[in-house]
Protein backbone atom coordinates (compact mmCIF):
# COMPACT_ATOMS: atom_id res chain seq x y z
CA UNK A 1 0.00 0.00 0.00
CA UNK A 2 2.98 2.47 1.15
CA UNK A 3 4.37 1.86 -2.31
CA UNK A 4 1.21 2.91 -3.80
CA UNK A 5 1.09 5.98 -2.18
CA UNK A 6 4.61 6.65 -3.33
CA UNK A 7 4.02 5.89 -7.22
CA UNK A 8 0.92 8.15 -7.17
CA UNK A 9 2.69 10.78 -5.20
CA UNK A 10 5.47 10.61 -8.23
CA UNK A 11 2.91 10.56 -11.02
CA UNK A 12 1.60 13.19 -10.09
CA UNK A 13 4.38 15.51 -9.54
CA UNK A 14 5.69 14.19 -13.00
CA UNK A 15 2.16 15.56 -14.36
CA UNK A 16 2.68 18.86 -12.60
CA UNK A 17 6.13 19.42 -13.91
CA UNK A 18 4.73 18.63 -17.29
CA UNK A 19 1.71 20.62 -16.68
CA UNK A 20 4.33 23.76 -15.84
CA UNK A 21 6.51 23.15 -18.61
CA UNK A 22 3.57 23.57 -21.13
CA UNK A 23 2.59 26.51 -18.93
CA UNK A 24 5.83 27.77 -19.49
CA UNK A 25 5.73 27.02 -23.20
CA UNK A 26 2.09 28.78 -23.51
CA UNK A 27 3.33 31.43 -21.54
CA UNK A 28 6.55 32.04 -24.28
CA UNK A 29 3.66 31.45 -27.12
CA UNK A 30 1.33 34.58 -25.34
CA UNK A 31 4.07 36.36 -24.83
CA UNK A 32 5.30 36.52 -28.42
CA UNK A 33 1.78 36.55 -30.12
CA UNK A 34 1.01 40.09 -27.99
CA UNK A 35 2.90 41.94 -29.38
CA UNK A 36 2.15 40.70 -33.01
CA UNK A 37 -1.42 41.31 -32.38
CA UNK A 38 -0.13 44.84 -31.29
CA UNK A 39 1.93 45.35 -34.70
CA UNK A 40 -1.65 44.07 -36.65
CA UNK A 41 -3.86 46.81 -34.51
CA UNK A 42 -0.88 49.51 -35.67
CA UNK A 43 -1.06 48.48 -38.91
CA UNK A 44 -4.77 48.59 -39.17
CA UNK A 45 -3.95 51.55 -37.62
CA UNK A 46 -2.09 53.50 -39.71
CA UNK A 47 -4.38 52.57 -42.77
CA UNK A 48 -7.04 54.14 -41.15
CA UNK A 49 -5.06 57.00 -41.00
CA UNK A 50 -3.08 57.10 -44.44
CA UNK A 51 -6.73 56.97 -45.90
CA UNK A 52 -7.97 59.74 -43.36
CA UNK A 53 -5.51 62.21 -44.28
CA UNK A 54 -5.59 61.69 -47.93
CA UNK A 55 -9.74 62.39 -47.82
CA UNK A 56 -8.77 65.37 -45.54
CA UNK A 57 -6.09 66.56 -47.82
CA UNK A 58 -9.18 66.47 -50.86
CA UNK A 59 -12.28 68.16 -48.26
CA UNK A 60 -10.07 70.70 -46.91
CA UNK A 61 -7.62 71.99 -49.86
CA UNK A 62 -6.60 75.30 -48.11
CA UNK A 63 -5.15 73.05 -44.76
CA UNK A 64 -2.11 73.20 -44.28
CA UNK A 65 -0.22 69.78 -44.25
CA UNK A 66 0.36 69.97 -40.50
CA UNK A 67 -3.43 70.40 -39.94
CA UNK A 68 -4.22 67.49 -42.28
CA UNK A 69 -1.76 65.32 -40.27
CA UNK A 70 -3.33 66.63 -36.75
CA UNK A 71 -7.00 66.16 -37.66
CA UNK A 72 -6.51 62.41 -39.17
CA UNK A 73 -4.09 62.10 -36.04
CA UNK A 74 -7.18 63.12 -33.77
CA UNK A 75 -9.37 61.07 -35.66
CA UNK A 76 -7.41 57.98 -35.26
CA UNK A 77 -6.90 58.32 -31.69
CA UNK A 78 -10.18 59.20 -30.65
CA UNK A 79 -11.89 56.43 -32.11
CA UNK A 80 -9.13 54.41 -30.74
CA UNK A 81 -9.97 55.65 -27.29
CA UNK A 82 -6.41 57.01 -26.70
CA UNK A 83 -6.53 59.06 -23.26
CA UNK A 84 -2.85 60.15 -22.82
CA UNK A 85 -1.80 62.24 -25.91
CA UNK A 86 1.44 64.58 -26.45
CA UNK A 87 1.34 68.37 -27.54
CA UNK A 88 0.46 68.94 -30.13
CA UNK A 89 -2.45 66.42 -30.72
CA UNK A 90 -3.55 66.67 -26.96
CA UNK A 91 -4.06 70.71 -28.07
CA UNK A 92 -5.59 70.24 -31.44
CA UNK A 93 -8.06 67.48 -29.90
CA UNK A 94 -9.16 70.10 -27.49
CA UNK A 95 -9.53 73.10 -29.58
CA UNK A 96 -11.23 70.66 -32.44
CA UNK A 97 -13.50 68.16 -31.03
CA UNK A 98 -16.57 68.56 -32.71
CA UNK A 99 -14.33 68.93 -35.95
CA UNK A 100 -13.00 65.28 -34.87
CA UNK A 101 -16.08 64.14 -33.93
CA UNK A 102 -17.88 64.86 -37.36
CA UNK A 103 -15.45 63.57 -39.43
CA UNK A 104 -15.76 59.97 -37.18
CA UNK A 105 -19.54 60.54 -37.74
CA UNK A 106 -18.57 60.34 -41.53
CA UNK A 107 -16.28 57.14 -41.35
CA UNK A 108 -18.82 54.14 -41.61
CA UNK A 109 -19.98 56.18 -44.93
CA UNK A 110 -16.88 57.25 -46.49
CA UNK A 111 -14.93 54.21 -45.88
CA UNK A 112 -17.10 51.63 -45.77
CA UNK A 113 -14.37 48.73 -46.61
CA UNK A 114 -12.60 49.51 -43.17
CA UNK A 115 -15.23 49.00 -41.02
CA UNK A 116 -14.31 45.32 -40.62
CA UNK A 117 -10.58 46.25 -39.95
CA UNK A 118 -11.85 48.83 -37.63
CA UNK A 119 -14.29 46.92 -35.58
CA UNK A 120 -11.54 43.74 -35.64
CA UNK A 121 -8.46 46.27 -34.81
CA UNK A 122 -10.83 47.70 -31.98
CA UNK A 123 -11.70 45.22 -30.00
CA UNK A 124 -8.45 43.29 -30.74
CA UNK A 125 -6.83 46.77 -28.95
CA UNK A 126 -9.07 46.53 -25.92
CA UNK A 127 -8.60 42.88 -25.58
CA UNK A 128 -4.91 43.54 -25.51
CA UNK A 129 -5.22 46.27 -22.69
CA UNK A 130 -6.97 44.10 -20.69
CA UNK A 131 -4.34 41.03 -21.18
CA UNK A 132 -1.64 43.40 -20.24
CA UNK A 133 -3.92 44.71 -17.64
CA UNK A 134 -3.69 48.40 -19.03
CA UNK A 135 -5.79 51.27 -20.12
CA UNK A 136 -9.23 52.41 -18.57
CA UNK A 137 -12.14 50.10 -18.91
CA UNK A 138 -14.56 52.62 -18.12
CA UNK A 139 -12.97 55.00 -21.69
CA UNK A 140 -12.75 51.89 -23.82
CA UNK A 141 -16.31 51.40 -22.76
CA UNK A 142 -17.23 54.56 -23.74
CA UNK A 143 -15.33 54.06 -27.03
CA UNK A 144 -16.85 50.97 -28.02
CA UNK A 145 -20.71 53.08 -27.65
CA UNK A 146 -19.31 55.96 -29.83
CA UNK A 147 -18.36 53.71 -32.70
CA UNK A 148 -21.22 51.97 -32.31
CA UNK A 149 -23.21 55.25 -32.59
CA UNK A 150 -20.80 56.92 -35.40
CA UNK A 151 -22.09 53.41 -37.39
CA UNK A 152 -18.75 52.10 -37.56
CA UNK A 153 -18.46 49.35 -35.18
CA UNK A 154 -20.30 46.23 -36.34
CA UNK A 155 -21.87 44.34 -33.21
CA UNK A 156 -22.71 41.25 -35.12
CA UNK A 157 -19.54 40.73 -35.69
CA UNK A 158 -17.31 38.35 -33.64
CA UNK A 159 -13.86 38.99 -31.86
CA UNK A 160 -11.27 37.41 -34.36
CA UNK A 161 -9.28 34.54 -33.29
CA UNK A 162 -5.45 35.89 -33.30
CA UNK A 163 -4.55 33.85 -36.75
CA UNK A 164 -7.43 35.59 -38.48
CA UNK A 165 -6.72 38.74 -37.00
CA UNK A 166 -2.91 38.56 -37.99
CA UNK A 167 -4.23 37.43 -41.45
CA UNK A 168 -6.51 40.05 -42.13
CA UNK A 169 -4.01 42.61 -40.89
CA UNK A 170 -1.10 41.36 -42.96
CA UNK A 171 -3.90 41.52 -46.57
CA UNK A 172 -4.90 45.06 -45.66
CA UNK A 173 -1.35 46.07 -44.51
CA UNK A 174 -0.22 44.80 -48.04
CA UNK A 175 -3.14 45.91 -50.23
CA UNK A 176 -2.04 49.77 -48.70
CA UNK A 177 1.67 49.11 -49.67
CA UNK A 178 2.40 48.91 -45.95
CA UNK A 179 3.64 45.56 -45.75
CA UNK A 180 5.38 44.51 -48.45
CA UNK A 181 6.46 40.48 -49.25
CA UNK A 182 9.76 39.28 -48.06
CA UNK A 183 11.81 37.56 -50.82
CA UNK A 184 12.65 33.92 -49.53
CA UNK A 185 16.59 34.82 -49.12
CA UNK A 186 15.64 38.15 -46.66
CA UNK A 187 13.55 35.69 -44.44
CA UNK A 188 16.38 33.85 -43.55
Amino acid sequence: MRKEVVNRMEEKSRKENRRGQEDGSRQEQVSGLVPALRQGVMVLQMVFYMKLKGHLSEKYPDASPEEIRLLAGAVVNRYFGEQELSEPLKGFMEAQGTRVEEELSEVADRFEELRIPLTDALRMHFFLNRFEKTGDEEAEGRALKDAKEWGILLEDRQVPWPRGFMEMAYRVGKAYGLIREQAPEEAE
